[in-house]
Formats: C-alpha cells, sequence, structure tokens
C-alpha cells in the first residue's frame, strides 16, 4: 500500500488501489497478514507461517488487477455505441488474465480459479529462471493440462455415445412403427381378400 501510495504516479490509478486496500477488497484483511497498515497504527507482524500464507499476496494482486481489467473493460463500454447492450460473464473473461487459452488448467469448469495453479502460473511468468522449483512447477502444469485435456475428451465421448444411443434408440423405435404399419397393412389386406371370396364377389371380378 506504502509503495502504491508513494511511487506510483498514475493518481487515479494510485486512489482505486488505496481505497480497494482499505475497504478489504477481494477479502483482504483476512487473507493479507499486515504489520504495518500506512496509517501509523502498526503492529507487530504475524509470521507467514504456511505456503498458503505466502501466496496470498502475489495472488490478492493478480485478482486486484483482473477487477480492474474487468472495471475498465465496462468503463470502455458505457463510453461506446453499444453502451445501451450490457456486458455479459464472457466479456468479463475475455479480459480476465491469463486467458483460458493459455492456461486452461488455471480454471475450473464453474469459472473459478484454482489458487495453487495460478500461483504457480505467475511464478513461471514472472520468475522463468530454469531452477528445480520452476522445473518442478512447469511439469506439474504439463501433467494438469493433459489430465484436463483426457477428461473432456472422455467427457466429449461420453456425450457422443449417449447421442448415438438415442439415435439408434430412435431408429429402433421408428423401424418398429413401420414394420408393424406393413404387418396391419397386409392383414388388412388380407381379410379383405377373405371377406370378398366369402360374398363370392372375386367370381363376378373375374367375369
Amino acid at each position: 500500500r506504502n509503495y502504491i501510495e508513494h511511487f506510483f504516479e498514475c493518481l487515479v490509478c494510485k486512489i482505486n488501489f488505496i481505497n480497494a486496500y482499505d475497504n478489504c477488497a477481494h477479502d483482504r484483511c483476512q487473507r493479507l497478514i499486515d504489520g504495518d497498515t500506512g496509517d501509523g497504527d502498526e503492529e507487530e507482524p504475524e509470521s507467514y507461517s504456511t505456503f498458503q500464507d505466502w501466496i496470498e499476496l502475489p495472488l490478492w494482486l493478480w485478482e486486484t488487477h483482473n477487477a480492474v481489467n474487468v472495471r475498465l473493460m465496462k468503463e470502455h463500454h458505457a463510453t461506446t455505441a453499444s453502451a445501451a447492450a450490457t456486458t455479459t460473464h464472457l466479456d468479463e473473461i475475455n479480459v480476465e488474465w491469463p486467458l483460458r487459452v493459455d492456461c486452461p488448467q488455471c480454471w475450473n469448469a464453474d469459472d473459478t480459479w484454482n489458487p495453487h495453479v495460478i500461483f504457480k502460473y505467475l511464478r513461471l511468468i514472472y520468475w522463468p529462471d530454469q531452477d528445480d522449483i520452476a522445473i518442478e512447477y512447469r511439469k506439474e502444469l504439463d501433467s494438469l493440462l493433459l489430465l484436463q485435456q483426457e477428461q473432456q475428451q472422455h467427457h466429449h465421448q461420453k456425450k457422443s455415445n449417449n447421442n448415438v444411443s438415442k439415435g439408434g434408440n430412435l431408429f429402433g423405435f421408428t423401424h418398429a412403427v413401420l414394420l408393424l404399419s406393413f404387418m396391419v397393412v397386409v392383414v388388412w389386406m388380407y381379410l379383405q381378400n377373405v371377406a370378398k371370396v366369402k360374398s363370392g364377389r372375386h367370381k363376378k371380378s373375374d367375369l
């Protein structure tokens, strides 16, 4: 907060960030362990004891940045000729980073994000050194992507099989109806012929 307040040159950006920070946007007050609030009321900082504690800061900054992207998109949308149309969830997705196409494993099927995967992706983007951690993270992300692709392929295959099964059932039903209709016609013609023979009308036809 102090760095943005004293060194960030964009005034509007600075005001928006400080407001977000001070108002505990994105659950900042619970997620970040903060010893110095920047308002003169200093407390002894608590220790970052777990991995989850450590990754909350980059995750919060990432989430705040995406919120800025969404807000700017909506502001731009409001000033364009299409302002009468409201923005959609898809519009928001298209300005969130990373894009789904760049890191599909970062996002869940319900468009929520996986914090641990996001953190590892951020680490590889901003600290791409080929150290042991980067190599491990890259292998994990590749494995997750492969697993996700296999699950999607299985889902599509299952859906395709269900469609084929439904189509087969419909074809079988249609075939049965046609066969039954044909049998009804045959029986009707046979009964008509029997009735004709009994009445002697076939002899008149022969004459």
